[in-house]
């Protein structure tokens, strides 16, 4: 009720007059649907569960959603994934957004904290199978308020957060709660990132526990996990693109009841022909590969390191990749990722990964 009337009084002040100072009517906006899905193949080749004679076999994610306009001041996106072995169906992203609020636009519902380059870009377009470790530290998606703001050179996020499972609900009797932020710099940016420098920082405030977790190899070749208490992490970002040459690197830092942890990643990717990883100033995220309508080949390397030394019974190690993507065309990919995962205090193993994707 209070979030309402504040956004009642928010939205009569903001809204413009008339020259003999009444109300201006709000431009009226047809309500709009847009249906919108992915489904993404997973074959473990060899290093499944850490066994290099071991394969499997997985749908990653199974997505179907609808997102459009409600009005010219709100636009909504639901979507569901039965990618789960454990429940028919989940939400991914379930949220409503209102539009020209205060200083920018309100999302409210089920959907990603504001944390990280790699964690924010869609598995659409990533380019491994599996994010790098340093999105183990970013909290994924869980419920709340958030407020963000974008220009050509700077994008900011703010939210809180109650920790939610896959259907939205808090039933964590901790009510485990989060506070972030998110800032990007752009100092150039050309033709929806050709050409861009992108500098970023995030900040989580966390009450309560979180997982930390990551999959360094495939989806099914196992992951390292850790629990901290009250963690405070710190993100940082940077990525270069130059037509078909792009660098990314992120790096995180958390310091919890348990103890500190650190984990950092650097990938350089190169298409062979005149394509470009796509950007998007609103989301300060990257976005679907432009030039690809016709096919492309894409080749890339990563090396990623996770300390959690500091935390008793914490996991420590390191991964190296290497990955060949061709792109059918715009929305479809076959992904090829081979990647060796170092654990410490255990045996190296090396995973061979393949993904057959599409998406509308």
């Amino acid at each position: 009720m209070l979030l309402a009337t504040v956004l009642l009084i928010q939205g009569q002040a903001l809204a413009p007059l008339t020259s003999g100072g009444t109300t201006a009517p709000t431009p009226q906006v047809e309500k709009t649907v847009t249906i919108f899905g992915r489904l993404q193949s997973d074959f473990t080749l060899s290093g499944a569960a850490g066994d290099e004679d071991a394969s499997a076999v997985e749908f990653r994610r199974v997505r179907i959603g609808a997102k459009g306009n409600l009005s010219a001041a709100a636009s909504y996106k639901v979507e569901l994934d039965f990618a789960s072995s454990s429940s028919p169906a989940k939400f991914a992203d379930a949220y409503l957004q209102l539009k020209n609020i205060g200083p920018g636009a309100i999302k409210i519902g089920h959907f990603k904290e504001p944390f990280g380059l790699d964690e924010l870009t869609s598995s659409r377009f990533i380019t491994f199978m599996e994010r790098s470790v340093v999105s183990g530290f970013a909290p994924a998606r869980n419920h709340g308020i958030m407020m963000s703001n974008s220009t050509e050179e700077l994008t900011w996020q703010a939210g809180t957060f109650w920790d939610a499972d896959a259907y939205g609900e808090d039933s964590d009797a901790d009510n485990n709660t989060s506070l972030g932020a998110r800032v990007v710099y752009r100092p150039w940016v050309t033709d929806k990132g050709r050409t861009l420098l992108h500098l970023g920082a995030s900040l989580q405030k966390r009450d309560g526990t979180k997982a930390f977790k990551a999959y360094p190899g495939s989806h099914e070749s196992g992951s390292w996990s850790t629990t901290l208490t009250n963690a405070d992490t710190t993100g940082l970002e940077l990525a270069y693109t130059d037509g078909p040459l792009s660098l990314m690197g992120e790096y995180a830092s958390t310091d919890s009841d348990e103890g500190e942890a650190t984990a950092k990643s650097a990938q350089v990717s190169w298409f062979m022909g005149d394509q470009f990883r796509g950007y998007k100033t609103s989301s300060a995220a990257f976005e679907r590969t432009k030039g690809a309508s016709e096919g492309a080949w894409e080749l890339a390397a990563r090396w990623g390191d996770y300390d959690f030394s500091a935390v008793a019974g914490g996991n420590s190690g390191q991964a190296k990749g290497v990955a060949v993507n061709w792109y059918v065309d715009s929305n479809t990919r076959v992904m090829v990722d081979s990647t060796t995962v170092e654990p410490e205090g255990a045996e190296n193993y090396s995973v061979m990964a393949v993904r057959f994707a599409f998406d509308f």
